[in-house]
């Protein structure tokens, strides 16, 4: 009887949730999907003083209304506000648009070039203490304005912002593209020594349909753009930083043979320590390769040897990427991309905190020890006996 009375109270309490929780009652039907604004993007310039804030967002006209046939004309709708805040600017979209902004569902946050090198920390608070707001969020700085990557039109039933989180998410297999998502850049901003590096957005117009590339790599300091590097310099902060997931890296033998090789998987160690009075940095990378392409005799079958020497020609490239980025990075711009202050804070904490303050000067000072370990897993040797 006991039993059978809580399983009628359980079915009460459950009927009670239903009610106050389901979808009938005025304050939901004001949630529901023709009245959200489900932004996509959100890309940031600065105008006269102000923020202009432009945003990207579904076209639920048609697909939240039950009655009506056919799609919409575009998939996306694009809206530009301005105000002195990012939060003034996404509330003023309800008067435009008349719906409820929803931030959550956000793709992509994007700085416009001169926007970046004022400085963008304080424009970052909205993007912490709203809830709604996403931490996850890949950030990119636009070639030209925040705008025109916010506007792209890629074509019908293409999302632009999607398409340009896709983009920044080719890290995973692309060893040249740097991404960087909100909560990290925050961390950085938040650290006394560390920079940051950022992909850079490129839209070009075309006649029907626009294109998004990334098209190089820029360096923050103190929250300001200060720096633009090369694909290869990028590589060199990913493999430092064990960032490599998978990718392709391109290279010449000593015969001067152009070898592409695919990367299997990769890991990258940095031990800290003091070394006759200055910081001392160990960085071990060990990564394992396939050969996809050596432009040279298909039907020859490799020796040993050559194999050694290409992982050879293969540990050097890695070092020299590595070496080049530590150069350009701290040497040229003082700007630790690398977390190299972290590192030091962590393991040497005494050292840190009597020299943090001088810390540009000291990373100059650091000693930066590079050493590479290639495994070539696979050279596609049975090709080349199959044609043999």
């Amino acid at each position: 009887m006991l039993k059978s009375l809580k399983t009628i109270l359980k079915i009460l309490l459950l009927l009670i949730s239903l009610l106050a929780f389901g979808g009938c009652n005025s304050h939901n039907s004001k949630l529901e999907l023709k009245n959200r604004l489900i932004v996509q993007g959100i890309g940031i310039d600065k105008a006269d003083g102000q923020l202009s804030v432009s945003v990207q967002a579904l076209n639920t006209d048609v697909s939240s209304n039950s009655a009506a046939s056919g799609a919409p004309d575009e998939v996306v709708k694009y809206y530009c506000v301005k105000g002195k805040s990012v939060s003034e600017a996404i509330e003023k979209l309800s008067d435009t648009t008349g719906s409820d902004p929803l931030i959550s569902q956000n793709r992509i946050v994007v700085f416009g070039r001169e926007f970046a090198q004022e400085g963008i920390e304080d424009y970052l608070d909205d993007f912490v203490r709203t809830t709604q707001n996403r931490t996850t969020v890949y950030v990119a700085v636009a070639d030209g304005s925040a705008k025109d990557i916010i506007f792209a039109r890629l074509g019908e039933n293409i999302v632009p912002a999607r398409r340009a989180e896709q983009i920044i998410r080719s890290t995973d297999f692309n060893a040249n593209v740097v991404s960087t998502r909100v909560f990290e850049l925050l961390n950085t901003f938040s650290d006394g020594t560390a920079s940051a590096a950022l992909p850079v957005l490129k839209c070009t117009k075309g006649d029907k349909t626009d294109t998004i590339e990334i098209t190089s790599t820029v360096i923050f300091k103190d929250e300001r753009l200060i720096d633009e590097t090369d694909g290869k310099i990028a590589t060199g902060i990913l493999w430092a930083n064990d960032r490599i997931g998978h990718g392709e890296i391109t290279f010449d033998d000593e015969n001067g043979v152009t070898i592409t090789a695919n990367v299997i998987k990769s890991k990258t160690k940095i031990k800290t320590k003091i070394k006759n009075g200055k910081p001392c940095f160990d960085i071990k990378i060990k990564c394992s390769l396939d050969l996809s392409e050596v432009n040279k005799n298909v039907f020859q079958v490799m020796e040993l040897s050559e194999i050694s020497e290409i992982g050879s020609c293969a540990e050097q490239t890695i070092k020299n990427y590595v070496e080049n980025s530590i150069n350009e990075c701290i040497m040229n711009e003082s700007a630790d991309v690398f977390g190299f202050g972290r590192r030091l804070k962590r393991t040497c904490p005494r050292y840190y905190k009597d020299n943090v303050d001088d810390w540009e000067e000291v990373m100059k000072a650091c000693e930066y020890n590079v050493q590479v370990d290639v495994k070539i897993e696979r050279v596609g040797g049975s090709v080349a006996r199959l044609y043999k």
